[in-house]
């Protein structure tokens, strides 16, 4: 082949490269991940600068979900090595770390420190967020379903990936732990009070809805709003979802504590 050429095999999957020491892009068995349009993402020796994939469809019955580590304590989003069997061709989503994108002539964007800056080196355990101290309960994904529009509930701690948070500095960011593609968002920039917050996968453009900031008295105010992360009637009911409402210094419905 003339040096000008492309294989049409590396045209399809165009990232089959390593884009960064150790990080390395649809690898392994070329066949099963053109049949099945798999990604994943492998970093051997947990270098990790903050790596995201995200296919150009559009998230789709779990499928086309981002792939993403930017924390050295994503454990589930990556492998340690390169994988040597795939599971065969499914109406089910495969389960992180490998992800599936079907479709023809998928593109995949790739974005390096995918939260604005390097990863932090975070080896310390996730926090669980708890309701004005009540340490018998947990903010938590509802279902664990981890997918824009889950809801973001009160639940009895459990210790379960879903009552697993990573609370980034600056822009504050509440993150799933394991997934941390995906942020508790109040709906819009501007909520309204009694606004039902969820679950929804971060951008590059930080999105203002996603923006938090942990105030002196422990409520979680969203940036540029005079609206908080709140507890409905201060009820700690299984299966409360969260609501925007109006910071008011002191309401116990606000107050949140991790340590």
């Amino acid at each position: 082949m003339e040096d000008n050429q492309m294989d049409p095999m590396a045209q399809k999957l165009g990232s089959l490269a390593r884009l960064a020491p150790k990080v390395i892009l649809f690898s392994s068995t070329l066949s099963e991940l053109l049949q099945n349009d798999y990604y994943y993402i492998v970093d051997e020796a947990r270098l990790n600068t903050g790596l995201r994939i995200t296919p150009d469809s559009p998230v789709k019955n779990g499928f086309c979900q981002p792939a993403m580590c930017d924390n050295k304590a994503c454990n589930a989003a990556i492998y340690f090595k390169d994988p040597t069997t795939f599971p065969p061709l499914s109406s089910t989503p495969p389960q992180p770390p490998l992800y599936s994108c079907p479709g023809s002539d998928v593109g995949y964007q790739v974005t390096f420190c995918p939260s604005g800056g390097f990863a932090s080196p975070k080896n310390s355990p996730p926090v669980a967020i708890h309701p004005n101290g009540d340490k018998t309960k947990c903010l938590d994904a509802r279902g664990g379903v981890f997918a824009n529009g889950t809801a973001i509930q009160i639940l009895d701690c459990n210790g379960s990936k879903s009552q697993q948070w990573l609370i980034s500095a600056e822009f504050t960011l509440i993150s799933l732990f394991e997934v941390s593609a995906y942020n508790v968002d109040a709906g819009s920039a501007n909520p309204k009070n009694g606004d039902k917050v969820k679950l929804w996968v971060y951008s590059d453009d930080r999105l203002p809805s996603q923006g938090w900031i942990y105030t002196e008295d422990k409520r979680l105010r969203l940036y540029g709003t005079g609206k908080c992360l709140d507890l409905p009637n201060g009820s700690t009911a299984n299966g409360n979802q969260l609501q925007t409402w109006d910071c008011i210094s002191g309401n116990t419905n606000q107050i949140w504590t991790f340590p």
